[in-house]
Formats: C-alpha cells, sequence, structure tokens
C-alpha cells in the first residue's frame, strides 16, 4: 500500500535527494548532456537556490519533484527571451511563475504520483496570486503538458540544457478553458479567482499559427519533432 503525500524540501537534505532522483530518472531514461553532474550523481543549476522545490514521496522515499520559480520573487534574465515575456507587460510579476525539472521515478509514472504532484504545485501557485504558469517542453511531451492545460504560444525553439524545447504556458484561472478540456486542474481552479476572458487573452498573446493548437510546423512530418 503505498502512502504518497507532498511538500516542498525545507531543507539541504531533502533538496539533495530532489536533485539526486532527478539525476537517476535521466539516466534510466538513458538521457545524455551536460546537465548531469555524474561527479554528485545528481541535476541541479544555480535558478535551485531561489526556486521552491516539489516532492512527493512514498513513506519516507521521493519519488518525483518539479520545481516553481515565482515571478514575485525574481524572473531570470534568460527567461525573459526564453518565454518573450515584454509580450506579457499586463501581467504583475507576481502573477506569473515558471515551472521545470519535472521527475516521476520509472516505476511510479503509472501511479497517481504525477496528478498529485501537479495538483500540489498548481494549488501553490495560485495561493501566491499565479494566473499564468510558464515551462519548456520536449516534442514528445507535448501532447502530455496539452491535456492537462498548458499551450504552446510560439513557435521559436528554446535551447535549454536538456535540448530543445517548446515554450507552453497554462492560464491557470481559465475556468471554462480547464473545464472544456477536462484538466486535472478543473477542481483545483474552481476554489480560487478564475478570468472569464482568459481564452480571448491567449489569442491576444499567442502568435496566430497556434491560436487553434499545434501546427504542423512542431509536430508535423517535417515538423520540429522530426527534427
Amino acid at each position: 500500500m503505498t502512502t504518497l503525500h507532498t511538500g516542498t524540501a525545507t531543507s539541504r537534505d531533502e533538496a539533495r535527494k530532489c536533485f539526486e532522483l532527478r539525476y537517476e530518472a535521466n539516466i534510466a531514461d538513458g538521457k545524455h548532456g551536460r546537465f548531469l553532474d555524474h561527479s554528485r550523481r545528481a541535476v541541479t543549476d544555480e535558478l535551485d537556490e531561489i526556486a521552491t522545490i516539489h516532492w512527493i514521496k512514498d513513506g519516507e522515499r521521493i519519488v518525483g519533484t518539479m520545481r516553481s520559480v515565482w515571478g514575485g520573487d525574481a524572473i531570470p534574465r534568460h527567461y525573459r527571451d526564453w518565454y518573450a515575456l515584454d509580450q506579457f507587460a499586463d501581467l504583475a510579476p507576481g502573477e506569473i511563475a515558471f515551472t521545470s525539472r519535472l521527475i516521476i521515478a520509472p516505476e511510479y509514472r503509472k501511479s497517481s504520483a504525477l496528478q498529485l504532484l501537479l495538483d500540489a504545485c498548481y494549488r501553490s501557485g495560485r495561493r501566491k496570486g499565479v494566473r499564468i504558469d510558464f515551462m519548456h517542453a520536449s516534442p514528445e511531451l507535448i501532447g502530455l503538458y496539452e491535456r492537462v492545460g498548458y499551450q504552446c504560444f510560439r513557435a521559436g525553439v528554446i535551447d535549454t540544457d536538456v535540448g530543445h524545447h517548446v515554450p507552453m504556458l497554462l492560464t491557470a484561472d481559465a475556468h471554462d478553458w480547464l473545464e472544456t478540456i477536462r484538466s486535472p486542474f478543473f477542481a483545483c481552479c474552481a476554489d480560487f479567482e478564475t478570468s472569464p476572458d482568459r481564452r480571448d487573452w491567449f489569442r491576444r498573446h499567442c502568435t496566430a499559427e497556434l491560436r487553434d493548437g499545434v501546427t504542423p510546423s512542431l509536430l508535423g512530418k517535417d515538423g520540429f519533432a522530426a527534427r
């Protein structure tokens, strides 16, 4: 019987275990890259110093983790370019967040671990006043993130330490949209202030070719995924 529960790293030891899980899961998935610190058997970078590190545990074992950088605390300079943040001047820094480093241990990927971790991260952000959450995804994971509510909003490719990714965003306060797509965030959204016009807002802020969803330029035969 699993005893899954969520929380955030409140000690260096808890954070270290999250960084080690990142490493172990990436190695298990056959990943390679400069982001893997083989000497410490960890994956970490300078943003972990300012981020909230979320975890999910089975008993005392950390089996999943992700991190949030809150715009109200800091907006990393390279994020301004990655997400073209100048076009979102109508949002206050405290209304945005940046999610990254989502990892679930391989043997827990068919459990409720992902759902519980995403819910905890969503609620944490909404309690802080977050309305828009930015993240970037590899092409094979775009479909997964679309199912929970994230959307591609520009066709530009981000060169990250884990490879080329596509920028996406979640309109976290778009209650109607989350209901329409049956997002797992829909039930959580009802507990917070919502924005009935967020779909129009998205269409104004995304590039024209993505207003109706992912285009062949991203996922088609000759698109980004193929490359």
